[in-house]
């Protein structure tokens, strides 16, 4: 007895494909055995569309359908492999085949079976099936049962919000390896990185080895290119982990829509970029200002933050908000469930890489993250929190990078911080509800079917 399979996948497949041949000759074998046949029956014509059910990547099942006429289309080669049956597969896969049958425009379905499949007949009546007239190719044999079954209008897919949208595939241990791989890829992508960093401010003596034994190496801007590239790495592996453990391609890590929805965020930055730039200059306003000298140094530390910095912004997004949060919330059935549980995993990981040791950097952090949470939740993608975070961090370091105060960026001990962090928390929470807020109003898509995953297999999972 095989258990239900909470990763069943059902794929659609060509007539040509090896797994689906293999599972037709066990079909045509043993329907022959059962009513003593010593012919096979008719073969798929080419080009007959056809689904194939695998579980934990191996072909169990499969199911053809065949256009009669305009309308009307027949069930083929239902077959489950007897080691994988009495787990929901079969229905599983009359269900997926009634979808196909619709997106091929038939309004009706016929088959074929016999008394000799007692199992086929119960499956059949249970799901709407009523006997007809014989029609087909075993029209004449006593043994035939033939039927029919009308499909009705499908009902609209439910919708989904950016954060449940991995619930396309929600097995547990997909969010799991999901998050283990992201981890491991930023980890060999760091060490890569700060390597070749390392070894170029070596050979240019922007460090020298004490500094490096010294355990306290200065923030060159060699330094800080690596650190953003290592960063913005995070994006390739996020989406690319997604598509490798979920199935779901990389542009639906972008929206709902599968897109970036570039005007909508450019629209977004008309008021988000004036709002910072206000934050920040009362910020350096209230705090000691040094003198601006314009060395090699400082220009190159500026034009890494100008150029790399959105780069890596958007990096920690596609990775926190688009796959952590996601590959969480995919574990959970509600909704409202699956966004806690994600935006709260999420938050602590954000919050605990950034190496906080005072207490309000820490709340500081997790609000930044949990705010960009929910305005992906509420915009149905990461435009918004993409833009926030890569419109903070730039602002800061410019000023930054220009007084040559780089060094400072990552002190974050105790004292570090003040009760002053509740001012940007309020920002990144008061961001996250006007852009919510404005894209209600605007029109933007905010909830969708779940994504199709890989070759168009179809989610197993209830919403």
């Amino acid at each position: 007895m095989h258990p239900a399979p909470h990763d069943l996948r059902i794929e659609r497949v060509g007539t040509d494909d090896p797994a689906l041949a293999r599972l037709v000759a066990e079909q045509e074998r043993e329907v022959m055995a059962r009513y003593g046949a010593e012919e096979p029956g008719p073969p798929f014509a080419a080009g007959t569309p056809a689904l194939l059910a695998s579980v934990d990547g191996v072909p169990v099942g499969c199911v053809g359908v065949a256009r009669l006429d305009e309308g009307t289309g027949e069930i083929r080669r239902l077959y489950v492999a007897p080691a994988a049956r009495r787990g929901g597969i079969a229905r599983q896969l009359m269900s997926a085949a009634e979808a196909l049958a619709r997106e091929l425009g038939c309004t009706t379905l016929r088959l074929e079976t016999g008394t000799a499949q007692p199992e086929s007949l119960a499956l059949y009546r249970s799901s709407g099936w009523a006997e007809i007239e014989g029609y087909g190719y075993y029209r004449d044999s006593p043994e035939v049962v033939s039927m029919e079954k009308t499909l009705e209008a499908q009902a609209p897919a439910p919708l989904f919000t950016y954060d449940h949208a991995l619930r396309a595939a929600p097995a547990w241990w997909r969010g799991a390896l999901a998050i283990a791989m992201l981890v491991a890829g930023y980890f060999l992508a760091s060490v890569v990185f700060s390597a070749a960093a390392i070894v170029v401010d070596l050979a240019t003596g922007a460090s020298t080895v004490d500094d490096l034994v010294d355990g306290i190496p200065r923030l060159t801007p060699v330094l800080m290119l690596a650190n953003n590239l290592a960063l913005a790495s995070l994006w390739p592996i996020a989406v690319l982990t997604q598509w490798a453990v979920f199935g779901v391609r990389p542009r639906w890590m972008s929206s709902v829509t599968g897109a970036w929805r570039w005007r909508w965020m450019l629209r977004l930055a008309l008021v988000v970029v004036p709002v910072w730039v206000v934050y920040v200059g009362v910020s350096l306003l209230l705090g000691p200002l040094d003198a601006v000298e314009l060395t090699g140094s400082v220009v190159a530390m500026l034009l890494v933050v100008v150029l790399t910095t959105p780069f890596q912004a958007a990096g920690v997004e596609f990775a926190a908000r688009g796959l952590v949060q996601r590959a969480v919330g995919s574990w959970f059935r509600h909704p409202g469930v699956a966004f806690a549980a994600g935006t709260l995993v999420s938050g602590a990981l954000f919050a605990a890489a950034h190496a906080a040791a005072d207490p309000w950097l820490i709340a500081y952090y997790f609000v930044f993250g949990a705010s960009a949470s929910l305005a992906a939740r509420l915009t149905g993608g990461l435009e918004a929190p993409v833009l926030v975070h890569a419109t903070n961090n730039v602002l800061l370091l410019v000023p930054v990078a220009l007084m040559g105060q780089t060094d400072q960026v990552f002190e974050r001990g105790e004292g570090a911080g003040s009760v002053f962090m509740l001012l940007p928390m309020a920002l990144c929470l008061g961001a996250a509800l006007f852009s919510g807020w404005w894209a209600r109003r605007a029109g933007v898509t905010t909830r969708a079917p779940l994504p199709p995953t890989r070759g168009g297999r179809l989610p197993t999972a209830a919403p």
